[in-house]
């Protein structure tokens, strides 16, 4: 962290993504995904909630859209997550 204290930062656009990915790091994410939900339901984790794609989202000179384009409560790993985290947190 930045006080100096271990810390993790998990990106869940970057987590849940498979494409990319080498068959060693995707081993890893396989054996990391059972422990996501005690991360995101630790009450010492921060977790920050990008709910809404910015106001010129549908300009195509500004982003290039690609892979899931739904909106964050009808995604399922944003649900899980946010469910996870709600467990221990208020938002």
């Amino acid at each position: 962290g930045a006080d100096g204290a271990p810390g993790a930062r998990v990106l869940g656009f970057a987590a849940g993504e498979a494409g990319g990915r080498f068959a060693s790091e995707d081993a890893l994410f396989k054996q990391a995904l059972g422990s996501l939900g005690t991360f995101y339901a630790h009450p010492n984790t921060m977790v920050w909630k990008l709910t809404a794609f910015p106001p010129d989202y549908d300009d195509p000179q500004r982003y290039q859209r690609k892979g899931n384009v739904a909106q964050y409560a009808d995604r399922g790993w944003c649900f899980c997550e946010a469910s996870w985290a709600a467990m221990v947190k208020d938002f």
